[in-house]
């Protein structure tokens, strides 16, 4: 609404009445439906924002859903090394119970190789004659490099900026005989064998450096392979100390040679955590329910209830009769609800997770259908009802558009009276200001007519 300071910030000049003081007394006499407009507005735009409050409530929940909405996640395995030094592992799809003797006889390195030929300064001295090349191949893939007449350094620095080198390091040795190049495959095993290929006399002499490691007599390509001992029995070489293919689901990461056992098993102790999360997350929207049905969703409490009744309800999921297990009570979570109790931990639910433990161990499988059950299973069904409400033509969506809908309505109504209020506001100013105007006039007109009396009246008494 427009203000009236600068229209006329004084008392009336004619007048002397506060023109301003008078005007906002009317225009605020005249506001009051607009503050029961924005007052409306305002309640509107609390709810809109308590149904987003809503839908986080029911998001986190559907967060908690998830590590445990598969059956897959009631048989998790974990998998321990009894010494890490010696190598670590991870289990993934088709592990299986189980636990093996390891001996690591060696891990995969990468293939070295020094020169044989020396240089008492790799600086200064050129190696061989201009146009003279070397191809430098790894795994099948090769590169060449132009060394004639460069220095040792000018030719350790071709290799490595080389752009299409397939993957090999060069670097420069000193020892008292003098410097050497030396090259690196960046990768390990015998899949990553490094040979050197020269247009002219090889000016290198490169040996490998790598050890024979297999007892074979002398360096070959497979000393460069990891070797494992399985249950002293079978053997498992590899180009790689990433191992995934000798226990299957199991990937192997060798660290040094050395004995391990490793064991694979349920880890029921992360499944313990996530239906505790599940139960957390449970109690979270529940609390979370009560206290919009207290604030922002005050109005709508009923429907809130309805929807609390309808989350205790899908908690009674039963299995077919025969199961070990029937309902979600019977695998250590409880909850007590009273009709119309006002307790704050009224139909919350707890979590003995001993009691899921006992149950895994004798029936997974009826525990993962309890809970995880493609169309019975208290997970899906729970699921269902959130999405219910999340969907995009679900019931949260539907009560957002009606909202927005009336705070549309509200805002344009509210921008008519204040364009209303401002023209009354702006003609009251002028009628004003001309009523003050006349009355001046007046006043101004009075005071001659006083004077010419007085001046009549003075001569006839002379």
């Amino acid at each position: 609404m427009a203000s009236t300071s600068g229209v006329l910030s004084s008392p009336g000049i004619g007048s002397g009445l506060d023109i301003r003081a008078l005007v906002e007394q009317l225009v605020a006499a005249e506001s009051q439906p607009l503050l029961r407009v924005a007052a409306r507005e305002a309640k509107l735009q609390e709810q809109l924002s308590a149904y987003g409050q809503l839908k986080s409530a029911l998001s986190l929940f559907q967060d908690a859903l998830r590590p445990i909405n598969a059956a897959e996640d009631f048989r998790i395995l974990t998998a321990t090394s009894s010494d890490t030094d010696v190598l670590t592992l991870s289990v993934g799809s088709g592990a299986t119970r189980g636990s093996f003797n390891l001996e690591v006889g060696r891990i995969a390195e990468n293939h070295r190789l020094a020169s044989g030929t020396t240089f008492v300064d790799p600086d200064t001295a050129l190696v061989g004659a201009v146009g003279e090349t070397m191809t430098i191949d790894l795994a099948g893939e090769s590169f060449v490099i132009d060394y004639g007449g460069k220095t040792l350094s000018e030719i350790r620095t071709a290799i490595n900026e080389a752009g299409d080198n397939t993957g090999v390091t060069a670097s420069l040795l000193r020892d008292d005989a003098g410097y050497r190049l030396y090259l690196a495959a960046d990768a390990d095993g015998s899949a990553n064998l490094v040979t050197v290929d020269y247009s002219a006399a090889d000016p290198f002499t490169l040996q490998a450096v790598n050890q024979d490691r297999d007892g074979s007599g002398g360096f070959t390509a497979a000393d460069l392979d990891a070797e494992v001992l399985v249950e002293d029995l079978y053997t498992v070489t590899s180009s790689s100390n990433t191992i995934s293919d000798a226990i299957a689901g199991v990937t192997l990461q060798l660290v040094a040679p050395g004995t391990s056992r490793i064991t694979i098993e349920h880890d029921r102790a992360k499944v313990e955590r996530n239906v505790q999360g599940f139960v957390d997350g449970y109690n979270k929207l529940v609390q979370s329910l009560r206290a919009l049905g207290q604030g922002g969703l005050s109005a709508d409490r009923a429907a809130l209830l309805r929807l609390e009744a309808s989350l205790r309800a899908e908690l009674n999921a039963a299995l077919p009769e025969g199961s070990a297990v029937a309902s979600i009570f019977d695998l250590g979570v409880s909850s007590r609800y009273t009709v119309g109790s006002s307790s704050g931990d009224n139909g919350l639910l707890a979590f003995d997770a001993s009691k899921l433990r006992a149950a895994l161990a004798t029936d997974t499988d009826g525990v993962a259908a309890l809970f995880a059950g493609q169309d019975s299973g208290v997970i899906s069904r729970l699921e269902g009802l959130v999405s219910s409400y999340l969907q995009g033509t679900g019931i949260i969506a539907g009560k957002e558009q009606a909202l927005d809908a009336r705070i549309d309505a509200m805002a344009d109504r509210r921008a008519d009276m204040e364009l209303r209020l401002e023209t009354l506001q702006s003609n009251l100013m002028e009628r004003f200001n001309a009523l003050d105007t006349l009355l001046g006039q007046l006043q101004s007109t009075q005071t001659y007519l006083t004077q010419q009396l007085q001046t009549i009246q003075i001569r006839r008494d002379r």
